[in-house]
């Protein structure tokens, strides 16, 4: 795939493979490029059927494949619209590129810049923006009132679950205590 724009505008920010009820692997980009999100076929063409229409009014920052085994996607960044739909920093989309606001709908949140999933189908978002710099959303979009760190800024974020799978991958034999 080659971006219309400038190279200077074409920024990706965010890469993700999702497993469809198919078993099919697709493979998201997100960035700062017209309509900030796009799905890719095996080789490397742009496939139609993701269709985000006009897309995202600004940047993708993150992207995250859903677990459930739908193909849906979680999708965070700095935009306020989705083909034209008001929407918060923080969206499903479904697997055929449509907006999932009846699933999930979040209060509104800006500048997410990174997504992780938790067990149980909940969502951990981190923002450069306050009040919702780490935040933790049920799977409906709606955030958990308990989960409130002293933090400023979240410009990544991972579950332990993750980070502790990544370590044990690269080094099987260390004995890793938390």
């Amino acid at each position: 795939y080659t971006f219309e724009e400038s190279a200077q505008k074409s920024l990706v920010r965010a890469l993700a493979i999702a497993t469809d009820a198919l078993n099919m692997n697709d493979v998201y980009v997100g960035g700062s490029f017209k309509r900030g999100i796009l799905r890719l076929n095996d080789d490397g063409s742009l496939d139609p059927g993701f269709d985000t229409g006009e897309g995202f009014n600004g940047r993708v920052n993150s992207i995250v494949a859903a677990d459930d085994g739908s193909g849906d996607i979680y999708v965070g960044g700095k935009f306020s619209e989705y083909d034209g739909t008001v929407v918060s920093g923080l969206v499903r989309l479904k697997s055929d590129g449509q907006l999932d606001n009846a699933g999930f709908a979040p209060a509104p949140v800006a500048n997410v810049e990174g997504i992780a999933l938790a067990p149980a189908g909940f969502i951990y978002s981190g923002s450069s923006t306050p009040p919702n710099s780490a935040a933790l959303w049920r799977n409906n979009g709606v955030q958990d009132p308990n989960f409130k760190p002293a933090v400023a800024e979240v410009f990544a974020i991972a579950t332990a679950a993750d980070v502790l799978g990544q370590h044990h991958a690269r080094h099987p034999r260390r004995n890793t205590r938390r």
